[in-house]
């Protein structure tokens, strides 16, 4: 039993790292992309609404996922979450108004 708690811990430690380093990797591609493609004097602006929506909005979510799994429970909001991350991800390869291609190289 015990071999086994150890295996879902270096499962879990493993999982988050991962995760982690993938959501740093993708900020520095969001970031770079608006460098690239944003003009100069609305790159501070761009930045901080970028930040305050990114940042700002973890605490709401997790209010609303935790709302969710103590009234529903936690199976019901696990998977929910998921469909809502599947349905946004199929709306930008599918409906062609979410790809939106600008030109590279404002200044």
């Amino acid at each position: 039993m015990l071999s086994r708690a150890n295996s879902i811990v270096a499962l879990t430690i493993g999982a988050n790292l991962s995760v982690g380093i993938a959501m740093k990797i993708l900020l520095v591609v969001r970031i770079a992309l608006c460098h690239a493609l944003v003009p100069k004097p609305l790159m501070g602006r761009l930045i901080g609404a970028f930040f305050m929506f990114n940042d700002g909005l973890y605490p709401v979510a997790a209010l609303a996922f935790g709302a969710l799994a103590e009234g529903a429970g936690f199976p019901l909001a696990w998977s929910a979450a998921g469909w809502i991350c599947l349905a946004g991800g199929a709306a930008f390869v599918f409906l062609p108004q979410f790809r939106y291609r600008p030109s590279i190289g404002h200044d």
